[in-house]
């Protein structure tokens, strides 16, 4: 018996090592505001996050085990309005993920179920800081809507102290940031970008001042089929091509127009710094107000139609105005435009076969429509409708405006107007019109030559305008004491203001790892130290991938030194490499990867040798930039190479995303660890049993020989006795 005990003893030692007794293996803690219960259901849920992570390290090993991991279930409201974690004694090693959902319920759907991080104010904090929120180790935030509360918030900080994955399922609201997103949309045929007419408003901009010999002739040279100018006419009746009633805003000069002869407004020229930009190699003689005969030999020269606007004029500078522009094209290939219908009407009457363009008129519904029904009855001579339509509705990636621009169309459509749209100066605003079947585009700045990205296939894409809700820093690090942990960083959505790997308080000296991908925006991100008693860090490294976009990106910190800073935008987009926030920190080598040419940042600037000290490289796949004088070495891979993998995998620091959103993701071990661990445990229940099986079988023999051998001697000792009768 005691050959037994020792045996099963030591059987449930070991079987302890791989199923661990006390240990919840699937563990989920349920939280909302007013909950009271244990946790352990949606029906029971906890009150407060310190009460969760009470409960999880009572019931798991998280606290200890690296391996281990937990859930916390945000089954409804649930608001921190103070700082949770301020002092860091919530520390644990295993993984702990945020979720709305889990199992078959998605409490976002069900009971609008959001962490809701918010003060009022710094003062309302018990300690008058800015908000924090210090996470006590390895975390992940998925499928959880993260609300910032209102505009008088105070700024919230999230501490990641080793490592922090935030999910394409997270969602950051009411933040300082505004998400606008913009549908894919297939690429256009050559046939359908040919049948877009483009009128060059006041002549192409780009390369001249409005309404000028040096617009109007690059209008032309760019193939505009429509070139747009403004006609007014001088004191001694000369048509000049002026927007403005005075000379003060485009010219070096002052007065009104009507008062004045053209003689005298050929005495000033144009103010190009009006502009914003001055065009250096220009003849100087060509920067003065042109008349309007001289715009309609450019547009003759270059094959392109008039497109007249009429403001406050008489009858007689219209008549003036027709009648020179019929002497250079037919009365089909005349526009002219105003914003007065009345206008309008006095040119249609002198005549019919010229185009007239309303542009808005009274820009309500009813306004509109008696546009509209006014416009539909100027017919040309064949008793066809000769006009069309302006509508002012911009913005048509919100769909609000794109869809209030439809009814709109559509009604001038069906009252057979020709229709346009305020402009078309954005290519995503293009392809919109483009959906909206207008028939001719005004521009500032699109040049026929540009329309030709029209026929690549767009991607969806998010723009991001600022708001005025509550500010969400990122942070790496722990607030209360420094650390020699490497910080591992991912963020596939979400919309924050600051993104560092380390923190203000207390110094980071590990290795950082940053990933920015999906969706996620970052207004400022900084790659190194940030605390002002920090020590020197050896790498520090990100990948910007898919869509996610990056306005301003420092290569260096505010402190320290940072020795080998490594950057590789494999998709989304960087708009601005700089060297440092110009607080005293320096980094050595900077390299950085690009998978395609057009991935490089809009504005770089690591000029400053005394932050980037090493050597900066620009290793590109692709096509050499135009300018490299920024960098110390390039390597160009050509095209045909296989470029990097945008869905390669992200640092081995950082836990790879999952593309679909898991809503039960309460075991983290693979099939793989479980396999082993189930192939463990029946082994050893195996050998166990034939432990048992043996010493019984053992046990049973022993019994036997000692029956037998009582037998035998009895049997004997009655046959000696009766030897002896």
């Amino acid at each position: 018996m005691k050959k037994l005990l020792a045996f099963l003893i030591l059987a449930a030692v070991l079987s302890s090592t791989i199923i661990p007794i006390k240990a919840e293996t699937n563990l989920a803690i349920y939280v909302c505001d007013g909950g009271n219960g244990d946790g352990t259901s949606p029906s029971s849920p906890v009150g407060t996050l310190e009460k969760v992570y009470e409960l999880i390290f009572e019931r798991s090993n998280v606290k200890n085990d690296p391996s281990a991991s937990a859930t916390i279930v945000i089954c409804g409201k649930l608001n921190v309005a103070d700082h949770f974690n301020y002092d860091g004694k919530i520390s644990h090693k295993g993984e702990v993920t945020f979720t709305s959902a889990y199992g078959v319920n998605d409490f976002r759907i069900s009971a609008d179920a959001r962490l809701v991080v918010h003060a009022a104010s710094k003062e309302a904090l018990s300690i008058n800081d800015e908000h924090r929120f210090v996470l006590g180790g390895p975390t992940r935030f998925e499928n959880l809507t993260l609300d910032r509360g209102g505009k008088t918030n105070a700024p919230l900080t999230i501490y990641a102290s080793t490592s922090f994955f935030a999910g394409e399922s997270f969602e950051v609201v009411n933040t300082n940031w505004n998400l606008n997103y913009i549908e894919p949309a297939r690429a256009l045929t050559a046939s359908e970008i040919d049948s877009i007419v483009l009128s060059a408003h006041r002549g192409f901009q780009p390369e001249g001042p409005e309404n000028t010999v040096l617009s109007f002739e690059a209008a032309g040279k760019h193939g505009f089929d429509y070139i747009e100018t403004d006609v007014l006419m001088t004191e001694d009746g000369e048509l000049v091509c002026i927007h403005d009633s005075t000379l003060d805003r485009t010219t070096n000069g002052s007065g009104r127009v009507h008062a004045m002869t053209y003689a005298e407004i050929l005495q000033y020229r144009i103010n190009t710094a009006a502009y914003g930009f001055d065009i250096p190699s220009t003849d100087p003689s060509k920067l003065y107000v042109p008349t309007f005969r001289e715009y309609l030999e450019i547009c003759k020269k270059y094959g392109a139609k008039p497109f007249i606007e009429l403001k406050s004029v008489g009858k007689d500078v219209i008549k003036k105005t027709i009648d020179t522009a019929l002497e250079y094209f037919a009365p089909e290939d005349i526009v002219i435009s105003s914003s007065s219908l009345s206008l309008l009407q006095i040119s249609y009457n002198l005549n019919r076969d010229i185009f007239c363009h309303l542009i808005w008129g009274d820009q309500t519904d009813a306004g509109y429509e008696k546009s509209i029904i006014s416009l539909s009855e100027m017919t040309n001579s064949s008793g066809k409708v000769n006009a069309g339509i302006a509508f002012n509705i911009q913005g048509l990636s919100d769909p609000a405006n794109f869809d209030r621009a439809k009814v709109w169309i559509d009604k001038a459509k069906a009252a057979s107007l020709l229709t346009c749209l305020r402009a078309a100066d954005d290519m995503s605003e293009i392809r919109k019109m483009f959906d909206l079947g207008i028939d001719y585009y005004p521009t500032n700045i699109t040049s026929p030559e540009k329309l030709s990205k029209l026929g690549v296939e767009k991607k969806a894409e998010y723009t991001y305008t600022p708001s005025d809700g509550g500010k969400l820093f990122i942070r790496g690090g722990r607030r209360s004491e420094s650390t020699s942990d490497d910080i591992s960083i991912t963020l596939l959505g979400g919309l924050f203001d600051f993104v560092a790997p380390s923190n203000a308080e207390a110094a980071s000296s590990g290795n950082y790892s940053v990933t920015i991908g999906g969706n996620a925006f970052v207004s400022r991100l900084v790659m190194g130290e940030t605390c002002n008693h920090g020590t020197n860090i050896e790498s520090s490294s990100l990948i910007v991938t898919e869509n996610a976009t990056i306005k301003e990106l420092y290569v260096a910190g505010d402190h320290a030194y940072t020795e080998n800073v490594t950057i590789e935008i494999q998709g989304g987009r960087v708009e601005k490499l700089i060297h440092s926030r110009n607080k005293g920190g320096s980094a050595g080598n900077l390299k950085l990867i690009l998978t395609a040419t057009d991935l490089l940042p809009q504005n770089i600037d690591i000029s400053h040798s005394n932050v980037i000290t090493g050597q900066k490289t620009l290793l590109l796949y692709g096509e050499t930039p135009s300018d490299t004088s920024a960098w110390d070495i390039v390597e160009i891979i050509p095209p045909e190479t296989e470029p990097a993998d945008e869905t390669a995998p992200l640092p081995e620091s950082a836990p790879a995303p999952d593309n679909k959103p898991s809503i039960d993701n309460t075991n983290k071990k693979t099939p793989f660890e479980l396999s082993k661990r189930i192939i463990a445990t029946v082994v050893l229940i195996t050998v166990f049993m034939l432990v048992i099986i043996k010493i019984a079988i053992s046990h049973q023999k022993r019994n036997r020989n000692v029956f037998y051998k009582k037998t035998y001697k009895k049997v004997k000792k009655g046959i000696d006795k009766s030897k002896k009768l």
